[in-house]
């Protein structure tokens, strides 16, 4: 009977260390730059960051980055030295995508973009060493109205009448982050800042067709607060109170949104930030959304 039991506790302990191991087993992976994640457009592309160490099992979570610009300007490398280092010094996988700007392809392009690169990503998952269940979507300024529309709408594999590439992933993501956006189309060009006239004029472009039936139900459908009700994860939205292009107002409204259709949603508001990304790039800021981050 001891012989048993010892056999037994030896058993058990082995599968335990062969768990933590597992665990805990780390390996190195080269950044990855200019990845096609569709073949469009030369803007369908990518960049993956890696922390110096990651999981050897692929267990890695993600943060994927919209960067902003009206759609008609931005890249994906905007901010990305401190993104990455940020993320990446807290073991996350930080991935910044471009997709095609409003001269290139007007609404819903960019919409289908991020649908398709989340797509990707799930589909290449083993050789990229991430979970696709762990990818958190985050998007600045036009890419933070952006972000959310393809966050509260993961049933819907595009917007546009495309090709749908990677048919068999879904949109599903693990959260969202948006910082300095705006989240009410109409509201936001009814009500203009006066120093943001430049970006509303080139947010219209994204939207404009000759004709004007059309042109007023892109605003409609390419506003994010119309998709609240299908979110079905978290939100973390950042703004700051001295952003003179986008009124952190939005923010305020759509977290309110959020929360009237009882999606939880952390609010987080800057008294000294103005609209530039760069005015979040401190160590406290990352904390909060790292924290989020793992939390997902």
């Amino acid at each position: 009977m001891r012989k048993k039991i010892t056999v037994l506790i030896i058993f058990v302990l082995a599968i335990c260390s062969i768990n933590i191991e597992a665990k805990t087993s780390k390996t190195k992976k080269k950044n990855i730059y200019n990845a096609k994640y569709n073949t469009a457009s030369r803007y369908q592309k990518l960049d993956v960051y890696y922390p110096k160490e990651i999981n050897a099992n692929g267990n890695n979570k993600v943060v994927l980055f919209i960067h902003g610009g009206s759609y008609a300007g931005g890249d994906k490398r905007d901010y990305y030295q401190k993104n990455s280092k940020y993320f990446n010094d807290a073991g996350i996988v930080y991935i910044s995508m471009n997709y095609r700007r409003s001269g290139v392809k007007k609404y819903p392009g960019a919409i289908d973009d991020t649908k398709t690169a989340i797509r990707y990503l799930k589909a290449h998952s083993k050789r990229l060493k991430i979970n696709p269940n762990k990818i958190v979507l985050m998007g600045h300024s036009a890419g933070a109205n952006l972000g959310s529309i393809v966050a509260s709408t993961p049933k819907v594999k595009s917007f546009g009448k495309e090709k749908v590439r990677y048919k068999k992933y879904s949109n599903y993501v693990a959260g969202y982050i948006g910082v300095a956006g705006y989240y009410n189309t109409n509201d936001f060009l009814k009500k203009p800042m006066k120093t943001n006239s430049k970006q509303r004029t080139r947010i219209k472009r994204y939207y404009y067709s000759k004709n004007k039936k059309v042109y007023k139900n892109n605003l409609v459908k390419g506003n994010a607060s119309r998709y609240a009700k299908g979110i079905k994860v978290p939100s973390l939205l950042i703004s700051g109170k001295q952003d003179k292009t986008i009124s952190y107002k939005q923010t305020q409204k759509y977290c309110a949104t959020l929360k009237k259709n009882k999606k939880y949603a952390t609010c987080y508001y800057k008294d000294n930030s103005g609209h530039s990304l760069g005015y979040y790039q401190n160590e406290d800021d990352f904390k909060v959304m790292i924290d989020y981050v793992k939390r997902r």
